[in-house]
């Protein structure tokens, strides 16, 4: 029998949430289906955790391999996949029971990915799920031009028919990407960037292949919030990280004669997007354990680099949605004192930073 579709699980140290990742995907009834979990050096339980799984559940392989980040991870999976379409679950999400019964295979024959709708558990357990435009359906044929311009700026709010912005459109998950295509095209995750900004690189190189894009209007994905998550951790690593995630997007556009020039704007507010993406995970983090002063000289250091500066001068700051765009405008006159004040506001307020 060959395989449809081959689900990938990174899993590194969330013992307390893999049981009912995997617990979910054990309830698919297809029998067509590989579950590749890839521990990715787990020092706590998660690794027996998944061994137990893959005893109990044919269809279950466990690759051990030393810590190389989510990129490396989903790599390993991707190398070992066999399946038709690739799926990507990370090990503290959930898929939702029996998904892949409501699949409508024939629609997809002609298409490289296929987009589905999300649920989210929140701090409390409780499942809801998330907004849905009720679209179904092939995208029109230059849609990958809109979802690049829509990765690169997340507030892109200009009226759209081609694409829906209520689907989860940045991640790696909550899709199923045909696996010739990810061949064909040599793509892979930047294994430099272990935690941050994987799943944009990843998702822009596919863009500029030109794929044929579905929109199937099933709840497929349980995405779980957790406030220690790594997009909520202290990361003194995230000026490299959003630096090399911002060079490595931009080269390929820069470099392609179809797109040179035509994305400006976009990779302007990528780059002041990462900016306040530092601001939260490193310079007004409350885990950094420097003083203000160290914290602004880094600050300042990062903001007059050349790719910033060119940004702030040249971005269009005001189509940034509002809660944001303050941040943006501090930062673009390097006020790092009101940015701090302005911070801890936003904290009292549950107001988004980045």
């Amino acid at each position: 029998m060959s395989i449809q579709i081959s689900f990938i699980v990174p899993v590194y140290n969330i013992e307390a949430y893999i049981k009912d990742c995997l617990a979910s995907l054990s309830t698919l009834k297809a029998e067509n289906i590989e579950v590749i979990l890839v521990d990715d050096g787990s020092t706590d339980h998660s690794g027996e955790i998944c061994e137990q799984y893959a005893k109990a559940d044919h269809r279950f392989t466990v690759l051990h391999q030393e810590n190389r980040g989510l990129s490396g991870a989903r790599n390993t999976g991707l190398k070992h996949a066999t399946g038709e379409w690739i799926c990507f679950v990370d090990g503290d999400d959930e898929v939702e029971a029996n998904f892949t019964e409501k699949l409508s295979w024939p629609a997809y024959q002609a298409c490289d990915v296929v987009f589905f709708r999300l649920s989210r558990r929140d701090s409390s357990g409780v499942v809801q799920k998330q907004y849905n435009d009720n679209y179904s359906g092939k995208l029109k044929e230059t849609a990958y031009t809109e979802w690049l311009r829509i990765l690169l700026d997340a507030d892109w709010k200009a009226p759209s028919n081609i694409i829906p912005q209520t689907l989860p459109l940045a991640e790696a998950w909550c899709k199923m990407y045909r696996r010739q295509f990810l061949i064909d095209n040599n793509i892979l995750f930047p294994e430099q960037l272990k935690t941050t900004q994987e799943d944009i690189c990843f998702n822009s190189t596919i863009c500029l292949c030109h794929p044929s894009l579905y929109v199937e209007n099933i709840y497929a994905y349980i995405y779980r919030y957790v406030s220690t998550s790594i997009m909520h951790r202290y990361s003194p690593e995230v000026s490299n990280r959003t630096m090399y995630a911002y060079q490595y997007i931009a080269s390929r556009i820069n470099n392609n004669p179809e797109t040179k020039g035509e994305y400006d704007n976009f990779l302007y507010l990528r780059a002041i997007r990462n900016f306040l993406i530092c601001c939260a995970m490193d310079f007004f983090h409350p885990q950094n354990p420097n003083n203000e002063k160290v914290r602004k000289k880094a600050f300042l250091a990062l903001r007059n680099h050349e790719i910033y500066q060119k940004a702030f001068d040249r971005g269009d700051i005001k189509s940034i949605r509002p809660s944001v765009r303050i941040g943006a405008i501090l930062c673009k006159y390097k006020l790092f004192k009101l940015y701090k004040v302005a911070w801890n506001i936003a904290n009292l307020l549950g107001v988004s930073h980045a």
